[in-house]
């Protein structure tokens, strides 16, 4: 029972009326209500897990998330996995979306602390 009241709180809690649909920034519009990025002229193809990150991620641009503030925000609070799993997904984004992976643009590590979108 528990397990279930957890699953519709995280699902409930993941798209509040209050957050804008269409975010742009930065040259990349992430659309929440289509589930799609488009950057520039493309449309890179992400996975559900991957848009849920750059979502969180850019819905406060420049604020560093640590590897428990992602998991919690993406993954839910019944994670059963490694920290590291964050670092695997990010990498994946990275190739998907930076122009040139080895100097990230969009998400950026903030050493000792985690990820962010975009320069602080």
């Amino acid at each position: 029972m528990a397990a279930r009241v957890r699953a519709v709180l995280r699902r409930t809690s993941r798209q509040s009326p209050a957050e804008p649909s269409v975010v742009e920034l930065d040259g990349i519009t992430i659309d929440s209500q289509t589930q799609t990025v488009i950057l520039g002229d493309e449309k890179p193809s992400l996975t559900p897990t991957e848009f849920r990150l750059l979502s969180m991620l850019a819905s406060q641009p420049g604020r560093p998330f640590s590897r428990d503030q992602i998991i919690e925000g993406v993954f839910g609070y019944d994670f059963d996995g490694y920290d590291r799993t964050v670092d695997v997904h990010i990498a994946n984004l990275r190739r998907k979306i930076e122009p040139d992976v080895r100097k990230p643009r969009y998400v950026q590590t903030v050493h000792g602390v985690g990820y962010r979108f975009g320069d602080a």
